[in-house]
């Protein structure tokens, strides 16, 4: 889905759909674009843009299963609302739809009932067929690294032969990094860049993995990288932010935590690490 999000067609829909917000043109979307737009708005940290996209999106096609899952995933992440989530998951009307069986599953993961969790996605799986089954193992073990359940997310992704993918090596190097094995996790990470050097996602994982390591100089070399790729990429901000605090460098920091904000003003981690910065440099009364 990253590698999506960078593409031409993409950037295109993006641009087009934007445009229409600010001239109040109408402009037709089916539900899998409008859905897509709101995942970009929230892997940008733009939940407000991801709320109303979504909304539009359930408003015109109600019954679109993704458009729902999302919906319900954005009750969970952006509002805490584990009862919401749970009402727009029971409106999906295709019950054996992967979809509802990611949604299902994260929403006992976020209530703290992995077994239930786990339970639930096997039973799923051994429903599925076997085109079906490939796809599965990588996007569950995916969902257990985001709630960094990184045990299980190497378990399920054990049961892949696609060893050479590339969502199959870079969740190797999310769960490495997870695991403490910044070594592999950075091995993997560059060899994936060598493959794809524009990539800014995968720099910023490559930054973090550095981040975590204590690789400053390194990761702000990612960093640096990933904002050349997409200036207004909020992760690599963050990141560049962190090292250049991690060396001490607090005015400097202060300006890319600022710029963090200003990407991902619903953030409010943005606000807080300014204020950080600001005491570090003696600036209480702004802090």
């Amino acid at each position: 889905m990253d590698d999506y999000f960078q593409s031409d067609e993409f950037i295109e829909l993006l641009n087009a759909y934007e445009e229409s917000l600010a001239t109040g043109n109408d402009i037709y979307l089916d539900s899998d674009q409008l859905t897509d737009i709101a995942e970009y708005y929230h892997i940008n940290r733009r939940d407000s843009d991801a709320l109303s996209t979504i909304e539009q999106a359930i408003s015109i096609f109600p019954d679109a299963t993704a458009a729902l899952a999302m919906r319900a995933r954005l009750a969970l992440i952006a509002e805490d609302d584990a009862d919401k989530a749970l009402a727009y998951a029971q409106r999906i009307v295709f019950r054996n739809d992967p979809e509802y069986h990611y949604i299902i599953a994260e929403i006992y993961i976020y209530t703290a009932r992995l077994a239930e969790a786990e339970d639930y996605l096997q039973q799923a799986y051994k429903e599925l067929n076997d085109e079906e089954k490939a796809d599965f193992v990588i996007d569950v073990a995916s969902l257990y690294a985001d709630y960094q359940a990184y045990d299980l997310a190497a378990q399920w992704l054990s049961m892949s032969d696609e060893t050479e993918a590339t969502d199959y090596r870079e969740l190797q190097g999310r769960i490495a990094m997870g695991q403490g094995d910044f070594e592999k996790s950075e091995t993997i990470f560059n060899q994936l860049l060598d493959e794809n050097p524009y990539d800014n996602h995968r720099w910023n994982l490559l930054a973090t993995s550095q981040l975590m390591h204590n690789h400053i100089s390194d990761a702000i070399s990612s960093s640096d990288f990933s904002i050349a790729i997409n200036p207004e990429d909020a992760e690599a901000t963050l990141n560049k932010a962190c090292a250049l605090f991690s060396l001490g460098n607090y005015s400097e920091a202060l300006k890319y935590y600022e710029r963090f904000s200003q990407l991902s003003p619903d953030d409010e981690s943005g606000y807080l690490v300014q204020a950080i910065a600001l005491v570090n440099m003696n600036r209480n009364d702004e802090a």
